[in-house]
């Protein structure tokens, strides 16, 4: 019987096997190793891309006046509004140019020269430290917001954060099959890892910090129904959404892994689309931001081990 999700395949589940000669079976991994490479790498730049856009998006839609974080930080530094936005302006374009650039060259990394690959090598790393330094001050300077140093605020950023670090990482493939294999679970370990940290942060924020969530709720079931929660059940409502995030959370780290990444890829795009479901199709680029943690946890699918079928060893 074939396995629920079983396109989801990985070098270690089912795959094409040759007899040991004593009436066993071996894996033959390296067809279907290759072919877990290529599609988390097929994945994440899907996801890179669409991040890019969504970054550029946000920028552009929100407009010179707008309060993001960082740009506070930075008038209040220089005192210069101009400065400000043309810097916030200038890091988004780079950052988005930086996860074109790493895309592009995952795509064409593997059929290039040696001496082309090992320039391209370093270009990805050079991209992905850019992208990756200029969400943290996002992230960071989001964190301290509000006075006090929100630490969750970075934590529920970690996929965005870990996504093209990832990707260069997965890029840095040799052609040896025992290396690859090594690779591939290290970068489905990481995307777990920051899975798990965006859905730990957001149960936490359901709970002690329920201004935005309580407003996504509460304006799309008005919108699309016409009801108006009382308090009581949207606490009670709050506190489920909590404990699912936080259940998958730890099912990532200590639990049946694939189960928790499908789980955070539909839950985290159901929570994607409570954004357009709330506030229309105008914020879709805030919505493609969100949908990121989905991307990464689809992306780790391929480098999870699976049990394989029948008598292999």
């Amino acid at each position: 019987m074939s396995r629920p999700f079983s396109f989801f395949r990985s070098p270690f589940g089912k795959g094409d096997t040759e007899s040991t000669g004593d009436g066993g079976q071996r894996l033959n991994v390296n067809e279907t190793l290759l072919a877990s490479l290529r599609a988390q790498q097929t994945t994440l730049r899907i996801v890179v891309t669409l991040y890019a856009f969504g970054l550029l998006s946000v920028m552009e839609s929100a407009g010179e006046s707008a309060d993001f974080p960082l740009r506070t930080f930075l008038l209040e530094r220089t005192g210069s509004e101009r400065f400000a936005w043309a810097f916030l302006q200038f890091g988004t374009t780079a950052s988005a140019i930086s996860c074109f650039t790493l895309a592009l060259i995952a795509g064409l990394a593997g059929t290039q020269a040696p001496k082309t690959r090992a320039v391209l090598l370093h270009v990805s790393l050079l991209a992905a430290l850019l992208a990756t330094i200029w969400q943290a001050a996002i992230s960071i300077s989001a964190a301290f917001a509000e006075g006090a140093f929100q630490i969750w605020m970075i934590g529920q950023d970690a996929g965005m954060l870990i996504l093209p670090i990832a990707l260069a990482r997965s890029i840095q493939i040799s052609s040896d099959s025992a290396s690859a294999e090594q690779t591939l679970q290290q970068v489905s370990r990481w995307l777990a890892y920051a899975a798990a940290i965006v859905f730990f942060c957001y149960g936490w924020k359901v709970i002690f910090h329920p201004v935005t969530v309580d407003s996504l709720l509460t304006r799309s079931i008005s919108r699309w129904n016409g009801y108006q929660l009382v308090d009581s059940v949207t606490r009670t409502l709050m506190w489920g959404f909590a404990f699912l995030e936080w259940g998958l959370a730890l099912l990532a780290i200590w639990g049946p892994r694939r189960l928790a990444m499908l789980g955070i890829a539909m839950w985290g795009m159901i929570a994607a689309l409570s954004r357009i479901s709330a506030n229309g199709l105008f914020v879709w680029d805030e919505a493609l931001l969100r949908a990121v943690v989905s991307g990464i946890a689809i992306a780790s699918l391929w480098g999870i081990p699976q049990k394989p079928e029948g008598n292999i060893q």
